[in-house]
């Protein structure tokens, strides 16, 4: 009798809850960056890109590599409660290495006040350089 082949992981349905966090995380970047960076002008961060050595990646919601800030978009799945001093230790490490400030921001910020939120990272990036219009 022949062995079964191995299923195709490509293939595999991922659980509701899975691919319903996979959603709210993509509709809340799309909001940051319509609400906050297109509507108030800022300049478009890099989204996502894997940083640092295997086994420590770190992927950076929003960053500004060019005026040195990145924007941590916290919602529950991605950032859990529990995990949050591990992040504020990292951001604290990637400020005494890099220069680089981060801002971190939830939900309610960028879709209830995305004026002031984009009026913080307008300044921070000014601070860093920015001038407007690039």
């Amino acid at each position: 009798m022949a062995a079964a082949a191995p299923p195709d992981v490509r293939h595999v349905q991922r659980p509701a809850a899975f691919r319903a966090r996979v959603w709210a995380a993509v509709l809340y970047a799309g909001a940051y960056a319509r609400g906050v960076e297109k509507a108030h002008g800022l300049p478009g961060g890099v989204r996502n890109l894997p940083e640092g050595r295997a086994g420590r990646r770190r992927y950076r919601d929003v960053r500004y590599r060019r005026w040195r800030l990145v924007v941590e978009l916290d919602g529950r799945a991605a950032h859990p409660e529990e995990d949050r001093e591990h992040d504020d230790l990292r951001d604290n490490e990637l400020v005494a290495q890099e220069g680089t400030r981060t801002l971190r921001y939830g939900w309610r910020s960028v879709v209830t006040r995305p004026c002031a939120t984009a009026a913080q990272v307008a300044a921070v990036l000014g601070a860093g350089g920015w001038t407007g219009g690039e």
